[in-house]
Parts: C-alpha cells; sequence; structure tokens
C-alpha cells in the first residue's frame, strides 16, 4: 500500500527518506546544529535532553529558532507545554508511555497542526497504538549499542514499512552507514544523532556523507514508496 507521507517541514523535493537530526541542548549545541544544517537539506531536528534531565526553555529556543530559520521542523522530546510555549512544530513522545492517553493529551493542547510522533522501542504494539491513535510518525530506537539491538531496529523498521501506511522515523542513528540501511529497510525519516561531544568539522562531514547516502538511494531507486 502506497504512503501518504506527510513532511514533518515546508514541502520540497524531498528524497524518499528524510533527514532528522537529533541533538542534546548543551554547550556548542547551536554552533553543531548550524554546521549540520548547512551541510544537508533536513525535514526535522528533534531536541531531547541527556537521559535523566529535562529541556529548559532558556537553552531549547536558540535551537528552535536555528531550525526553523532553516526550514526545518521544531520537535521537542517529550514536553508538551514547553512545545507549545517555544512554538515548536511538535512533540515527541517516549517509549514507554500509555500511548492513547498522551497522545490525546497533546493534541489538545497543540492542536491539529501540530507533529505528534511516538517512539515505540521495540514495541509493535505501541506503534500499531500509535498509528491508530493518529501519531504523525512511528519511531523505533534503540536502548543499547549491541548487534542484536541495531537488529530488532531494522527490522522493525522494515516490518512496518511494508504494512502500514504511518511514517516511520529510524532513531539513533550513529553513522552513515546506519543511515544507509534506514533508507534501504524503508525508513521515512533517518534520525542522525549529533552528538555534543563531536567537533563542527566531524558533524559536517557525518551529516554531508548521510545527505550523500540519502540522496543517492534515493537517484538509484532503492526505494519506491
Amino acid at each position: 500500500m502506497a504512503k501518504s507521507k506527510k513532511p514533518l517541514a515546508s514541502d520540497v523535493d524531498w528524497p524518499a527518506c528524510q533527514l532528522m537530526l537529533v541533538i542534546e541542548p548543551g554547550p556548542g549545541a547551536r554552533e553543531r546544529l548550524q554546521a549540520a544544517l548547512q551541510q544537508a537539506t533536513v525535514s526535522a531536528v528533534l531536541i531531547r535532553p541527556k537521559p535523566g534531565d529535562q529541556l529548559g526553555a532558556g537553552e531549547v529556543k536558540p535551537l528552535v529558532d536555528l531550525a526553523q530559520d532553516q526550514g526545518a521542523a521544531a520537535i521537542l522530546f517529550e514536553n508538551v507545554e514547553l512545545t507549545k510555549t517555544l512554538r515548536a512544530d511538535g512533540v515527541h513522545i517516549p517509549a514507554g508511555l500509555d500511548v492513547r492517553t498522551q497522545v490525546a493529551a497533546a493534541r489538545a493542547v497543540l492542536g491539529p497542526e501540530a507533529s505528534i510522533g511516538v517512539d515505540a522501542g521495540a514495541s509493535r504494539h505501541a506503534a500499531m497504538e500509535a498509528g491508530e491513535a493518529g501519531a504523525e510518525y512511528v519511531a523505533f530506537g534503540i536502548t543499547q549499542m549491541s548487534e542484536d539491538a541495531h537488529a530488532e531496529r531494522d527490522a522493525l523498521i522494515a516490518w512496518w514499512g511494508e504494512i502500514f501506511e504511518v511514517p516511520c522515523v529510524a532513531l539513533d542513528l550513529q553513522t552513515a552507514d546506519e543511515v544507509e540501511t534506514a533508507d534501504h529497510d524503508g525508513a521515512d525519516f533517518a534520525g542522525l544523532v549529533i552528538r555534543l561531544d563531536q567537533s563542527v568539522d566531524d558533524v559536517m562531514q557525518l551529516v554531508g556523507d548521510a545527505d550523500m547516502r540519502l540522496l543517492r538511494g534515493d537517484d538509484a531507486g532503492t526505494l519506491s514508496k
């Protein structure tokens, strides 16, 4: 069944798999994000805190403004009220929460135009609930850096892409090779992580390489959605 994919950002000539950047607020985050946005056409920027931390308006607003100024949707991790306050484009509901309740609550606050995404973790049930609840995207990520975790995420992406119409995000991608794999598996969005320990030059090289892989995959016809 063909997908009817709604881009998270303004509608341009997107490749079959769009690039989403994932970044933590912190020292140098704005500079890294600016460098990344100069290297590729980015559909969305997911701003999420370190595990156990909360997003703060002061550190998040510059990232939201920068993303939106460059035509990318700014998506905030979990915090619906901050999303509304900063006029970000949407919210990302983390794994392990009551999907239907969280999507409905976020929609009530943010309205029908907001992009509400759900991280299904490794749960097929949560992913299907997210789709039924009206989420704009379903994400599959990993919680540990192991071959088994990577294989499970890749298999979930391929499964989802074969059956469902709701767009899928491959989260926690660390390398251009992983971005290429996500594209090949049928992801609609490749969630590439920009780490705080990366230099600006490293970020530029990583994002440029990932963007090239996506464009090359699109030209080669690896996906037909």
